[in-house]
């Protein structure tokens, strides 16, 4: 059975209040991307919060959703194991393979990162061995960012993509909730993204990224829909996405030379992958937990 008022108030709230307020954080500078600061990110914060928001409103009229079942803490270790090296081995993987279309190398010297430091009072042997710390600093950093501070900042959109539309969209069957909800999850974001490329000077690639960036957001639906139908955990979803997001930015600074639209996390190398683990492997992120509890 699908609650279709609940879906319908949801999406109404959540394209209600998201979409002016993206529009509002860029428009009046509240968020810029040309010299980011700490408040800059504090407001973005509170936008992705959103959907959590619209859920809690959802669920007051109708209480219905996946967050009134499935726990969101303790985390358990064997699954955020899975994800910690799952997502940075497909990164690898995916960068393997633009390597061998022709995109470009990986800076293991680190030179973009090292360009914007002040080494001038480093000795010269510090800055033989600068590049090995920084690269060990930035995968193991990656890894700790993705599973603590960006999964606690993606919780809020888990309870509400996943938590109260996909769950509610479950009747369906998973493939079609996850592409329903991949669908709307990914044209939230529409006013981020037409900004960015504002920014960038380029929106007549917008269209395209668009596309990539909905079908990315349907496959990683599905995936988190593992997590929440076969353990019961929506903090899981926040720490396969909060790696998701880490990496991507882990693989810009190893990555600097993109090879669009084959790379980056939205590239089509990268949703090919993803794509064939959803199709193939679930049970490889997402293995029967009879013993999760409600939280």
């Amino acid at each position: 059975m699908i609650d279709k008022k609940g879906i319908i108030l949801f999406l109404f709230l959540v394209f209600a209040l998201g979409y002016p307020a993206q529009w509002a954080i860029f428009t009046f500078g509240f968020m810029t991307f040309d010299s980011p600061t700490a408040m800059d990110q504090v407001f973005f914060i509170a936008v992705l919060w959103i959907p959590a928001l619209a859920a809690g409103v959802t669920r007051l009229f109708f209480p219905v959703d996946a967050s009134a079942s499935s726990s969101w803490w303790p985390l358990p270790l064997v699954g955020v194991l899975r994800i910690t090296l799952v997502v940075p081995l497909v990164a690898l993987l995916g960068s393997g393979i633009n390597l061998l279309l022709g995109g470009g190398g990986p800076d293991w010297r680190l030179g973009t990162v090292i360009n914007q430091l002040d080494t001038s009072n480093l000795s010269p042997e510090v800055l033989a061995v600068l590049p090995t710390i920084l690269l060990v600093a930035i995968v193991l950093g990656g890894a700790f960012l993705g599973t603590t501070i960006f999964a606690a900042i993606f919780f809020g959109g888990e309870l509400g993509w996943r938590g109260a539309l996909q769950s509610r969209l479950s009747g369906l069957g998973a493939i079609p909730a996850a592409i329903v909800t991949g669908f709307f999850w990914a044209l939230w974001f529409l006013p981020s993204l037409h900004a960015w490329f504002l920014f960038t000077g380029k929106p007549y690639l917008l269209p395209g990224f668009m596309a990539q960036v909905i079908i990315l957001a349907m496959v990683v639906s599905y995936i988190a829909g593992q997590f929440q139908q076969r353990q019961g955990h929506l903090g899981l979803c926040a720490v396969f996405v909060g790696m998701l997001y880490s990496y991507a930015e882990v693989w810009d600074y190893l990555f600097p030379v993109t090879n669009p639209p084959w790379s980056g996390v939205a590239g089509w190398i990268s949703i090919a992958l993803w794509g064939l683990i959803a199709v193939f492997v679930p049970r490889l992120l997402a293995a029967k937990a009879p013993e999760a509890k409600e939280s």
